[in-house]
């Protein structure tokens, strides 16, 4: 997952649109870049809007309350991520209003959206969530052990279990796959396994006979075949004898039917005697 672009409004104290851009400009021919300055120049809000947008929680406060996020006096925040993976380009928008964009008015439904080329594919912030979590490989937590850690949080990925940080950094580098190959080929494995023990316990049920009886099985069923053989021989002459047999049959009819038939009426030709 690569981060393109990062857009929020009236976040905390930084009021206003503004826009971090990692495609263009020095920001995208620098390998490497700090974000700096002074308590409360609004760093770590940069780092709100990135979690917010994509997983609808502000990454210091862990939670989703517009009071704590947006602007004092402020009537609306919002926050956007553009961002690449290998499913695509995909935006998560995370936008948050008080009734007739005035600053006292009541908070409204928050709106969350996951777009790709400019259409919006899921709207709910829980189908935004469990899409970014499957295109990212990283749920919320992990998100914030790895590729953002906020104040305070490089100490959590230090003290994380073992086979924690093992499956994150599995999930960041993509060596995951490996893992899942080999699991793969232990359950492939285990079925042959299965089969060929199946396979033998089979064969132990199964009784040769011995070699005598072999060979006068063998001696039978060559018996068998002559016989059958010569069986096959009288059975097509019988065959011919039986077609032979109707064709006479077929003829005499025809002879007795001809017989029993009465002779033709003469008549007398006109103009005779």
């Amino acid at each position: 997952m690569r981060i393109l672009a990062i857009r929020f409004q009236n976040l905390n104290s930084l009021r206003g649109s503004h826009e971090v851009n990692l495609e263009s400009g020095p920001l995208a021919e620098a390998g490497l870049f700090a974000i700096t300055g002074p308590t409360g120049a609004g760093k770590s809000t940069i780092l709100d809007a990135v979690t917010l947008a994509l997983y609808a929680r502000a990454a210091r406060y862990g939670r989703d309350s517009a009071e704590d996020m947006m602007s004092r006096c402020a009537g609306e925040c919002s926050a956007a991520v553009d961002f690449e993976c290998a499913g695509g380009r995909f935006t998560a928008q995370w936008i948050q209003r008080r009734a007739k964009g005035k600053a006292d008015g009541n908070l409204q439904p928050l709106r969350h959206e996951l777009s790709q080329g400019g259409v919006i594919i899921e709207e709910k912030t829980r189908g935004v969530v469990q899409r970014v979590e499957e295109l990212a490989g990283l749920d919320y937590d992990r998100f914030l052990r790895s590729a953002l850690l906020a104040q305070g949080q490089f100490a959590a990925f230090l003290r994380a279990a073992k086979d924690d940080r093992a499956d994150l950094l599995e999930r960041i580098t993509g060596s995951h796959i490996y893992s899942e190959l080999g699991a793969l080929t232990w359950q492939i494995s285990a079925g042959y396994a299965r089969e060929t023990q199946e396979a033998a316990i089979r064969l132990e049920g199964v009784v040769l006979l011995p070699e005598e009886e072999r060979a006068g099985i063998g001696e039978r069923l060559a018996a068998l075949g002559r016989e059958l053989a010569v069986h096959e021989e009288q059975g097509v002459v019988l065959n011919a004898k039986v077609a032979a047999a109707k064709r006479a049959e077929h003829w005499r009819r025809q002879m007795d039917a001809h017989a029993q038939a009465p002779p033709p009426l003469r008549t007398k030709p006109l103009g005779g005697p």
